[in-house]
């Protein structure tokens, strides 16, 4: 009976933060969902990290389930790849849990819970460093939709948001253990006389409450026509091609360009001149600038100063190895001459109809690339298996780019920066607040999510965008092959969302702003401070244990 017992309260941990994670609207969910698994830990079941595993199992097969596509065309590498995370992933989420097993032992309970918002703050930081860095399940994430109580991250990040839910929970598990320690009395309200209750009653509607005043001030301090009267304006289209991934890279270079081209002088035509036209991640296929790319260019830019409009495209470039540097494991022969090498990177690139100060092309290629997907984690070391782990569409090793840096768009009338984000790099929002530092007026994530069109996927994606944006505060264009492509405010409300898997263009007003906030100057500060807490207190677990023994 107490295994059934423990087993369920598992599987409720697992079903209640997976519910309370977007699409789904249960958000207030995230705030009860430690609760079970704590319960069960008091249990002393004889295999604990067995019933965690378990229930973020569940908690990953319910938020993520879509890694593997299930879509008619899914290469069976993305299938296979998508289960093997299923399976990985919640050895992750044990690791902080680990750790509270190993302090509990040495302390009270109230005291290991009441640290475990710091233990698991500083884990799901970790999860931000090394080739298979995911942090796409960050609690955070799961107030997305409650966007008035999120308001504060423009100081702490998106973690803030985690170690307050995990807060929360906490003191919500030291209420619950004080009124069973003390047997509670039938009175209503009576186990507000048990000491300490009081304390963590107050606490948690502190942190529940408090947010919503800070969050109903920005959200009226980054109205849109507010913003639009006090900045300057930058006109910017958006293509969605609508143009199916599986398909694409047997597409032309050409066809492609004009499918996007099309659009863009549609929309053109219909809402006048733009300062900038963004096209989606990879819209230009295999476009190497060093070998074939003259005429691809020349066409461009010949249709870009007709509009008097420039292009930032997402495109595959190849650039060639110079005569004794470093061959790296994804570097590969030129077909028609062995002894050359080049590089493949996922990149975006920005061409200006009317340069001054800057040249064309501009060009930044991605620096953080999906695990699997783009490529293989620690390839350096696993170069035996590069080629058993290629996707059949071939993109599964591209290289690393070395330099972050704003793309700067301009002409005679205005010039402003912005920030190439592509794809999975909106997940990490320590990489996206030094597009800030480093000059950006307005934030442009570019995305191909059409591999898991019909799922939750794409839909997630947007919403981490909203986080970006508020952290940041400034505006935040999206463009997306399938969508969700739009425009986000600083306060994280959708200026413009345009509907998916259509071919359409759309355009906006979109006010350019130079602000700093706190998070974007200081960065991930709390888990750093969350990091000094937790080796203090495992110092001292380990001089009482060490006493003890």
């Amino acid at each position: 009976m107490k295994k059934k017992r423990d087993i369920i309260l598992a599987l409720l941990t697992g079903l209640t933060l997976g519910l309370s994670y977007p699409p789904l609207p249960f958000s207030l969910l995230a705030f009860v969902g430690f609760i079970p698994i704590f319960l069960v830990l008091e249990n002393k079941p004889k295999r604990p990290f067995l019933l965690i595993y378990l229930s973020f199992s569940l908690f990953h097969l319910i938020t993520n389930w879509w890694l593997s596509s299930w879509q008619p065309n899914a290469d069976p590498y993305l299938m296979v790849s998508g289960i093997a995370v299923w399976l990985v992933h919640p050895l992750f989420f044990m690791l902080p849990f680990i750790l509270y097993v190993q302090i509990r032992k040495t302390t009270t309970f109230e005291v290991a819970v009441l640290l475990f918002p710091f233990i698991w703050t500083v884990f799901e930081w970790l999860r931000t460093f090394s080739d298979i860095a995911y942090p796409w399940l960050t609690i955070g994430y799961t107030q997305v939709y409650n966007i008035y109580w999120l308001q504060f991250i423009d100081l702490t990040g998106i973690f803030g948001a985690s170690f307050l839910i995990v807060l929360i929970n906490s003191l919500l598990l030291v209420v619950i253990k004080k009124v069973r320690d003390n047997k509670l009395l039938p009175e209503p309200l009576s186990f507000f006389s048990i000491k300490g209750v009081n304390f963590s009653a107050l606490s948690i509607v502190f942190i529940l409450i408090v947010p919503y005043f800070y969050g109903f001030l920005k959200v009226s301090e980054y109205n849109y026509e507010k913003i639009k009267s006090n900045n300057t304006i930058a006109r910017i289209g958006v293509v969605q091609g609508n143009i199916n991934p599986w398909r694409k890279w047997e597409v032309s270079t050409l066809d492609q360009i004009f499918l996007h081209r099309d659009l863009h002088d549609s929309l053109i035509k219909a809402v006048g001149k733009l300062d900038l036209v963004v096209w989606p991640e990879t819209a230009i296929t295999f476009h190497s600038i060093e070998l074939n790319s003259e005429y691809n260019l020349n066409f461009l830019l010949d249709n870009l100063i007709q509009n008097q409009t420039s292009l930032f495209s997402g495109f595959a470039d190849i650039v060639f190895l110079k005569p004794g540097e470093k061959i790296s494991a994804t570097s590969k022969k030129y077909f028609g001459d062995e002894s050359k090498y080049y590089n493949s990177y996922n990149s975006a690139i920005l061409l200006n109809y009317n340069p001054i100060k800057t040249s064309n092309p501009q060009i930044y290629h991605k620096m953080k690339l999906t695990p699997f997907g783009e490529r293989v984690p620690f390839v350096e070391h696993l170069k035996f298996a590069l080629k058993w782990l290629e996707w059949g569409v071939g993109i599964s090793s591209w290289s690393i780019g070395t330099e972050q840096k704003n793309l700067i768009v301009e002409s005679s009338e205005k010039s402003f920066e912005i920030a190439p984000i592509i794809c999975i790099e909106s997940v990490f929002p320590d990489f996206v607040r030094h597009f800030s530092k480093l000059g950006a007026d307005v934030l442009f994530i570019i995305t191909n999510d059409g591999w898991y069109d019909h799922t939750f996927g794409p839909e997630q994606h947007y919403q981490i965008a909203v986080a970006r944006a508020i952290e940041n505060r400034k505006f935040l264009v999206r463009c997306a092959n399938t969508g969700v492509s739009g425009v986000i405010q600083p306060n994280g409300l959708s200026l413009v969302r345009a509907p998916q898997y259509e071919k359409i263009a759309f355009a906006s007003e979109v006010p350019l702003m130079n602000e700093i906030t706190f998070y974007a100057q200081y960065g991930d500060w709390l888990p750093n401070i969350c990091c000094i807490v937790l080796v203090g207190a495992i110092i001292f677990v380990f001089f009482k244990f060490y006493v003890k023994k």
